[in-house]
C-alpha cells in the first residue's frame, strides 16, 4: 500500500509540476507532511479530495491506491533484505573493479603490517 500511494503521488506531483512547498501550500499542509506522504506514510482518506483537486485528478485515483491490500509484514521484510543484499553485493563487486584484485588487497594489507611492524622494532631499539 504505502509504495502504491508513494509512487502515485510522486508521479502526478511531477505530472503537475508542482514542488512539495507548492503542494503543501494549495493543501494548507507543512511540506513536511507532503514528503511524508512520498515516503509512505500515506494521506488521510479525508484529504485525498482535496489532494486529487490539488493534483488535476480524480480523487479515485488516489483512494485505490490507498485501498490497495497491504503486502504482509514478513514478506515486505524479505524483500527489502533481499534488495539490500543485492545492492550491497553489487556495491562490493563494483568497488572490486574498481579497484585491485583480492591478492593485490592482501599483499597492500601484508606490507602496512610489516611497515608497522619495523617501525615499532625502531622505537623499542631507540629506547633501549
Amino acid at each position: 500500500m504505502a509504495k502504491l500511494i508513494r509512487r502515485k503521488l510522486r508521479q502526478l506531483r511531477f505530472a503537475a509540476c508542482l514542488s512539495h512547498a507548492e503542494l503543501a501550500r494549495l493543501l494548507n499542509v507543512t511540506m513536511v507532511q507532503v514528503a511524508n506522504w512520498e515516503r509512505g506514510y500515506g494521506p488521510q482518506a479525508y484529504i485525498c479530495y482535496a489532494l486529487a483537486r490539488a493534483l488535476n485528478v480524480s480523487a479515485d485515483v488516489l483512494l485505490e491506491a490507498l485501498a490497495e491490500p497491504p503486502m504482509p509484514e514478513r514478506v515486505a521484510d524479505t524483500e527489502a533484505k533481499l534488495e539490500f543484499h543485492r545492492m550491497k553485493q553489487l556495491a562490493r563487486r563494483n568497488y572490486m573493479k574498481a579497484n585491485e584484485t583480492a591478492e593485490e588487497r592482501r599483499q597492500a594489507r601484508w606490507d602496512r603490517y610489516r611497515e608497522l611492524g619495523d617501525r615499532l622494532e625502531q622505537e623499542n631499539q631507540n629506547k633501549g
